[in-house]
């Protein structure tokens, strides 16, 4: 059986902050799979535009990863109305 193909999704708060994926690469690679790339946006998540979870959304749509990893769901979405948007989209 072939690995899943991971796509890390981690948000920094500020522009200045840098978010550590040691965590996600350590839980991805113990699960054996495979990480193609990691998407990071260093902005506030209440924010309507977030460059880097639109390249998610729009390789999710052409299902170029199986599976996305985050640290937290607050990371990809701010509340349980756009987490749902979110999951639907991918």
């Amino acid at each position: 059986m072939s690995s899943l193909r991971a796509a890390l999704y981690v948000r920094g708060y500020t522009l200045d902050q840098h978010p550590d994926t040691y965590d996600l690469r350590q839980m991805a690679a113990q699960r054996g799979f495979e990480v193609l790339k990691q998407y990071t946006d260093r902005i506030g998540g209440a924010k309507a535009r977030r460059p880097a979870l639109d390249d998610l959304l729009a390789d999710g749509r052409k299902r170029n990863f199986d599976v996305v990893m985050v640290e937290s769901l607050t990371d990809l979405a701010p509340s349980v109305q756009k987490c749902i948007s979110v999951l639907e989209q991918l």
